[in-house]
């Protein structure tokens, strides 16, 4: 069956509310150069999974922009064009959404945590998992503390563009050098001084960093703010993996910080 063909009987398949299907977002289709007439950039200020990029040059740059609404059940509707034409898109619903088609005819590709949006400088930690789907790779992901959902749809790499895909959080190694762990959960992370040290390998040393952690109402994190006082390059995905390989009493909410001399 061509994937044409695939695509067609999936717009049926989806129900009306279903913006971001296989074929497309919409009325549209993925490499079409058309756009919405009444688009905006998207916000900065909000973070979408997926939504970093490699490109070969300045030109690669991509053109996010988002729809607005208002949107059935409130979702918020983003759009990527790389050279004029439609690569990306993403479907941000409080609320769930239905990806019965990719569990049914899509090939798995991973499961795990993923970072998300959230609010207060915090990210929110997120079940997902990725499919591949014709030509294209989807990505579904539930955030634990609310009822949020973001389905993004990601074209293949082509000589000049590519997206950043999100991949599953993992625990850092551990690397030999410790670092001083101190705070209301040092308790949870002192025994991980030597993972969280090594993701602050990048960054000028002495280094000081906080990191902050909410755990859901099942003892999960779901939550999870950290800064330094150097640049620390990779430190919040690094961070991530270690918080997403913890537990703790539920609903339980604290601070460390981590210190690392050399």
């Amino acid at each position: 069956m061509t994937p044409l063909l695939l695509c067609l009987l999936a717009r049926v398949v989806f129900a009306d509310d279903a913006w971001l299907q296989p074929g497309g977002p919409g009325a549209l289709v993925w490499g079409t150069g058309d756009q919405p007439l009444d688009v905006v950039r998207r916000p900065k200020d909000f973070f979408l999974p997926d939504a970093g990029y490699i490109g070969s040059g300045p030109t690669d740059r991509p053109e996010d922009v988002e729809i607005p609404g208002p949107h059935p059940r409130g979702e918020r509707r983003f759009l990527r064009y790389v050279h004029g034409a439609l690569v990306d898109a993403w479907l941000v619903r409080d609320g769930s959404i239905d990806t019965a088609y990719y569990t049914r005819a899509a090939s798995e590709q991973w499961q795990g945590v993923v970072l998300g949006p959230s609010t207060e400088g915090y990210r929110a930690l997120g079940d997902a998992v990725s499919w591949q789907t014709g030509e294209r790779t989807v990505m579904h992901w539930v955030d634990r503390m609310s009822g949020r959902e973001i389905l993004v749809s990601r074209a293949v790499p082509s000589r000049t563009y590519a997206v950043r895909r999100e991949a599953a959080l993992a625990r850092p190694p551990d690397t030999g050098t410790r670092a001083r762990i101190t705070g209301e959960l040092k308790a949870i992370f002192r025994p991980m001084s030597g993972e969280l040290s090594s993701c602050l390998d990048l960054a000028p040393k002495p280094v000081i960093a906080n990191l902050d952690v909410i755990y859901d109402s099942t003892g999960r994190p779901g939550r999870v703010r950290f800064g330094a006082d150097q640049p620390a390059p990779g430190a919040l995905e690094c961070v991530g993996g270690a918080v997403a390989s913890t537990t703790a009493g539920p609903g339980t909410t604290g601070s460390v910080e981590i210190f690392r001399m050399r």
